[in-house]
């Protein structure tokens, strides 16, 4: 039979073992929200999840970069949608985060939507993003800019990188990123409702009604409703042939190009 002494230092490592696993794990599937460190909100630091120092600013160990739909961005056009890609450079391997987007009225701005690892949670009446695992430092979601021009629009963020919940080795970083709404001109706007796409929805081919365009040909690129390019062709508007859309799959597109009157944009709905 175990001695006292035996059975008492087994259940003492395993109550270190236990104890462990929660120190380092307390939220290893999502922040529980009103963490990002924007305006009235805290951060993760001191408020029961981590007691780490945070970085901020253009300096610390940790770098956090936000994309939209691949690039760096200053301004959003209404109404469109953007994939959003989160980057933390620095610390170590395991990561969380937690990002909503505000007005200058402190108020939601636009829609968000999961992508893989990531999930919506609501706090304080606002939407945010925030991861449902550990992950690798890189890490994407949705996000649609509201209908109509709202002003200015601060996506926050803070993140964290560390082996456990009070480590060391453990950093957090909040970050902010500013977009402004993009400026259309008159002229843009009036060439895009004057040009057709036909049939739409469509099955396999579409047409373009190009007439009140002078440029003889066009380079046409398409995007999804995650802005990723998934076709590119140069157009005749001479010959104006049908082009074929059998090999995108259903949902909807944009159709976008430049001519000599200037930009524009169409869409369409692939069946």
């Amino acid at each position: 039979m175990k001695s006292f002494h035996a059975i008492i230092g087994g259940i003492t490592s395993l109550a270190i073992v236990l104890g462990t696993i929660q120190f380092a794990f307390t939220y290893p599937n999502g922040s529980p929200g009103g963490r990002t460190g924007a305006i009235g909100e805290a951060t993760c630091n001191g408020s029961g999840c981590h007691n780490n120092t945070v970085q901020s600013g253009a300096t610390g160990s940790v770098t956090n970069t936000l994309t939209f739909n691949g690039a760096t961005a200053t301004s959003y056009t209404p109404g469109a949608t953007y994939t959003l890609n989160l980057a933390t450079t620095g610390g170590t391997a395991r990561h969380g985060f937690e990002l909503m987007a505000l007005n200058s009225s402190n108020a939601q701005a636009g829609t968000f939507t999961a992508g893989a690892g990531n999930t919506t949670i609501v706090s304080g009446g606002k939407t945010r993003m925030t991861q449902t695992g550990i992950y690798s430092g890189s890490i994407s979601f949705r996000w649609v800019a509201p209908a109509t021009d709202v002003g200015p629009i601060t996506f926050y963020a803070i993140t964290y990188s560390g082996s456990g919940r009070n480590s060391m080795s453990s950093i957090l970083r909040t970050s902010s990123w500013t977009l402004t709404p993009a400026t259309t001109s008159v002229a843009d706007l009036s060439l895009s409702k004057n040009l057709l796409c036909f049939p739409n929805p469509a099955k396999s081919s579409i047409s373009l009604a190009t007439s009140k365009l002078s440029s003889q040909t066009l380079a046409l690129t398409f995007t999804d409703v995650l802005g990723k390019t998934v076709k590119t062709i140069n157009y005749s508007t001479l010959e104006q042939p049908t082009i074929d859309i059998a090999d995108l799959s259903s949902g909807l597109y944009t159709i976008s190009g430049v001519a000599k009157e200037g930009n524009f944009s169409l869409q369409f709905v692939k069946e």
